[in-house]
């Protein structure tokens, strides 16, 4: 029997925008890359807490927020 896919997240324009900003604060260099994309993954999963999202929800938001600043 197949899993049921999941829909995808419903995004708050705050977070996709926080994305932006934070992908361009990764592009502006500097940083270890690695430490750049952990550090924008922690402040989008408080962003999202503070937004409401539930807890199990979190990595979901997270990576459909950056799928989302990279098509902007």
């Amino acid at each position: 029997m197949a899993s049921p896919r999941l829909a995808p997240p419903v995004l708050h324009p705050f977070l996709v925008e926080d994305a932006a900003d934070c992908l361009g604060f990764e592009r502006a260099g500097g940083y270890s890359a690695r430490a750049a994309r952990l550090a924008t993954r922690d402040v989008l999963a408080d962003r999202a807490r503070e937004l409401g999202y539930p807890e199990r929800e979190i990595e979901r938001v997270v990576e459909a927020a950056l799928a989302a600043a990279l098509l902007q």
